[in-house]
């Protein structure tokens, strides 16, 4: 079981002047508990750290937190790249089902994972550490959707890291040719 430390400031310390109304922006000691109140517990440690009230602060859990916050970033970009990759083995391996859509959905991805990154470049490291294992699992579903036999997809991902994030590259036959796609799909304009 978690211990829940509770912290207590004396009101009048937050106190404006002799009127005795509460500071702007500085919530009274309530002691709010992160397993009770996540959000009123995120709230108050924002108005703490804001207004530079160490004694109010719940650091180990303020801790875990941020941890927590750190590998969710890191499970977005194990998830997005799973999508991506799986899009482009698709991709390659079923030109007859192109569609000016998917390529959409396709170019959509690759945008979410440079926006992960240009938001926490440190991504980047994780992406050269978890790229085989979002190759084979992304390989495992888009052999699951497609139906066809495991020994038609490779078993080590055929491209690199910086090929895929080119938005000129599309795996398979006329890969960067947007005519390929008029030619599967004509334009009924």
């Amino acid at each position: 079981m978690k211990q829940t430390q509770t912290v207590r400031v004396k009101t009048s310390s937050l106190t404006n002047g002799a009127n005795g109304r509460v500071a702007k922006g500085i919530r009274p000691a309530v002691a709010i508990k992160r397993d009770v109140d996540f959000y009123g517990w995120c709230l108050d440690q924002a108005s703490a750290l804001r207004n530079q009230r160490s004694v109010a602060m719940d650091w180990t859990h303020l801790a875990e937190e941020l941890e927590t916050m750190g590998a969710a970033e890191k499970r977005e970009l194990r998830k997005c790249l799973r999508s991506f990759l799986m899009h482009l083995i698709k991709w390659q391996l079923q030109p007859h089902r192109r569609t000016s859509s998917w390529r959409r959905s396709i170019s959509n991805r690759r945008d979410d994972l440079k926006d992960l990154i240009d938001i926490s470049p440190s991504l980047s490291a994780e992406l050269d550490s978890i790229f085989s294992d979002a190759y084979q699992r992304g390989r495992r579903d888009a052999l699951a959707e497609t139906r066809l036999r495991p020994t038609v997809v490779p078993e080590i991902c055929p491209w690199t890291r910086s090929d895929v994030l080119r938005e000129d590259f599309w795996p398979g036959p006329h890969d960067s040719s947007s005519s390929a796609i008029a030619r599967i799909r004509p334009n009924k304009g």
